[in-house]
This record gives structure tokens, sequence and C-alpha cells, in this order.
């Protein structure tokens, strides 16, 4: 890899997303937000060359791939994000927990049990409840907010699971490691579904402009 390479400048992609990601009342964060996403793209643009390195040692290749499909990820959970507030599909917080009691221990059979109950009040106006990334997903699936075939969606169940090894304790035996979970199949996956996204019929780009993520469209070396 040539030593100055250097992607291309991050207004570019703040660019791409402005048009798409409009100003909105639901999303007062808007500006920093899509900084945020230009900022992942431009390094995923330089990670993509990085991989083109065939003399890169093969510790860095695995942790270059996760860091690539562990950010493709985010800046999808972004996106789906941002769509679904724009769109008030966004699941309701209708009660509020205002206090919970507790009972003493007591014995029932071999066991130690207690009970609790929980006194909530149910709000006037319900907020935006936090939803996982699997919730947006599917969410997105069943409203079509994406206009995209259901292959994106498939592609997305599987990305999210990579996506939450970024936990790095999440493991059950050495062939989930990361060495084992990631390769530049799953990395292709990735920017296949990245770009499916990002030509969606919310962004909707000029050929022009979908030149900035022409490196999405290309194969990831393995």
């Amino acid at each position: 890899m040539r030593n100055s390479y250097h992607p291309s400048n991050v207004g570019s992609f703040r660019s791409y997303l402005n048009k798409s990601l409009p100003k909105h009342d639901s999303v007062p964060q808007r500006v920093g937000l899509i900084d945020n996403i230009a900022y992942s793209l431009q390094y995923l643009e330089y990670l993509d060359e990085l991989l083109s390195n065939e003399d890169l040692h093969y510790s860095v290749r695995k942790c270059s791939l996760k860091t690539f499909i562990v950010t493709g990820a985010s800046i999808i959970e972004s996106v789906l994000w941002f769509i679904i507030k724009i769109n008030d599909e966004s699941n309701k917080t209708e009660w509020e927990q205002i206090q919970s009691f507790t009972t003493h221990t007591f014995r029932e059979g071999d066991e130690s049990r207690r009970m609790r109950v929980l006194m909530e009040r149910k709000l006037i106006t319900p907020p935006d409840a936090d939803m996982t990334f699997d919730t947006m997903c599917k969410k997105a699936e069943s409203k079509k907010l994406l206009g995209v075939g259901t292959e994106v969606y498939k592609a997305l169940n599987h990305l999210r699971k990579l996506r939450n090894k970024v936990h790095l304790h999440l493991v059950e035996n050495r062939f989930e490691s990361d060495w084992h979970s990631f390769s530049p199949e799953k990395a292709g996956l990735m920017k296949k579904s990245l770009h499916s996204v990002l030509t969606s019929s919310q962004f909707e780009p000029s050929r022009k402009q979908v030149t900035i993520i022409d490196f999405l469209a290309a194969k990831t070396p393995s």
C-alpha cells in the first residue's frame, strides 16, 4: 500500500449525505450524525485500500476486516435510526415507572423467594423508546423504509450478529474468535449491503454523486 494514500475528502461524503438525510425536527443532532457517518465512510475507504495490500500481516488483516464490518454496521444502524425517526416509526415508551415495592424474603420449598410490585403511570405524550439494531432492521423491512430487496435485510441480520462481536468476551469456544468469524467474504457482504442502503430510495444519488462510494462496489481482496 502506498504510504501517501489519502481517502476522499470528508466533505464529499458529507455532501452525499446532506441531501438524503434532510433537516427534521425529530433529529436535532442531524449535523453531528452526518459528520459521524461521513468520517466513518472515509475510514472505510482507507481500510479498503489497506486490505488491498497483499503483504498485510494476517492478524492485522483479520482485525481490519472486523473493523470494516463493525464500522459499516454502525453506519447502517445510524441511517436506519434516522429514517425511522423522520417517518415517526419509532417504538414508544407508553408507561413510566414511578415506584416499586419489594416484599420480605420467604421460603417456598427449597427456594428463597420474594415478590416485587411496580407502580407505573401512562404518559400523555409517549417519548420514543430506545431501539436495538435488530428492532430497527425488522421495522425497516416491515415498513419497506429503504425500498430495497429482501436480500439486504437477510444480510443485515447476519452482519448484525457480527457487529455484536465488538464485545470481545462474547465467545463460547475458540472457533467463535475473531480469527474464525471474520473473512473477506463477510466484508464483501458488508460492502454490498452498505452500498445498497446508500443507493436506496432514501438516497437516490446521481451518477456523479455515487462515484464517492464506488469503493463499496469493488471486490474485497482475499
